[in-house]
């Protein structure tokens, strides 16, 4: 009878103990935690990459709707107000003439804001007297995308700030693309666009796209009113040495806030574009750094000489939610 018996010896290494099981678990948690760590690092910038393009295509459409819309030729067709400091008295209401400072947009490039109503982001332009018909560019026509694009679902809105270029007096507009308020939402049966439109709604369904406070404070939510640029008096001061700084020339409000933060746009009455890095303060007081330098040849804001004079930083405009682009148009060649 033949008979089967076992090797005599077993098999080295063919197994794993269990604390190197424990060691290979251990180690491929740690990896598969990093991995999960990305996701959301990944997703978001994708996501800021797509709303910057995004918000490329919106300014770009915005600047071909200003720049083809001959209905601003009627605010500038009159050479002799042209050259009048006082022209832009035309585009203010006789009740808004309450102040000397009201009256003065010079041609030191100061921006104008024009009137928005506080639901429908309607943008009006009316100049004084009643000669000159006003000027209407609707809140609807500045989603994006909006019209046949995709009308039900628009993701950013664009706003403006007109100023005089210095020296010459063209007609120039700052155009904010944001995206619209992240925490809106929507009715039941009801689509974004629609919220953000139709007039005929129940007024507790209806939106805005950047809502705001009384205050100005965003509320992020599309409640409250329309929330509009701001400006803020600052100035470049060249002695100091530092070309990337702008100081706050006024008392420090609560917009400070929201243009001091990293990351947040501004532009200056000069038409230079502006990207904040940090906020400091020191012994003249609180500044912002800003990336690029302000420009070789811009002389110091409170620069005695009569030279130049229009050609100093006095001002920046600014959106409280950071914008997704700015872009400067020439309205009126």
């Amino acid at each position: 009878m033949r008979t089967h018996g076992r090797s005599a010896g077993r098999v080295g290494g063919a197994g794993f103990s269990l604390i190197e099981v424990l060691i290979a678990v251990f180690i491929l948690s740690l990896g598969l935690l990093g991995l999960g760590a990305m996701f959301p690092v990944v997703i978001r910038s994708q996501r800021q990459g797509s709303d910057a393009l995004s918000g490329v295509t919106a300014a770009r459409a915005a600047e071909a709707s200003l720049a083809g819309n001959d209905e601003f030729s009627r605010l500038t067709l009159d050479t002799t107000l042209q050259r009048n400091a006082n022209f832009w008295q035309r585009w203010l209401g006789a009740d808004d003439l309450k102040t000397d400072q009201q009256r003065e947009f010079r041609f030191d490039g100061t921006f104008f804001l024009p009137a928005v109503d506080p639901r429908t982001g309607n943008v009006t332009f009316a100049p004084a007297g009643g000669t000159i018909p006003p000027v209407v560019v609707r809140g609807a026509a500045r989603l994006h995308p909006g019209g046949s694009a995709l009308p039900a679902n628009p993701l950013f809105g664009w706003d403006l700030a007109l100023k005089r270029q210095p020296g010459s007096g063209v007609l120039e507009a700052v155009v904010f693309v944001r995206r619209i308020d992240p925490k809106l939402r929507v009715a039941a049966g009801r689509s974004l666009f629609q919220v953000l439109t139709d007039t005929s709604i129940p007024q507790s369904e209806r939106r805005v796209p950047f809502g705001a406070q009384p205050s100005g404070r965003p509320t992020l939510d599309g409640t409250g009113n329309y929330s509009v640029p701001a400006t803020m008096s600052m100035e470049f001061r060249r002695e100091t040495g530092k070309t990337d700084r702008l100081y706050l020339d006024q008392s420090k409000n609560f917009m400070w806030d929201y243009a001091s933060q990293p990351g947040q746009t501004l532009v200056d009455n000069l038409g230079n574009i502006y990207s904040v890095v940090s906020v400091g303060n020191e012994g003249q007081g609180d500044f912002v750094r800003v990336t690029p330098a302000i420009p070789p040849g811009v002389p110091s804001t409170k620069d005695g000489s009569s030279t130049n004079g229009n050609l100093r930083i006095r001002q920046v405009v600014f959106t409280p939610q950071i914008p997704m682009a700015v872009s400067i148009v020439t309205v009126k060649p």
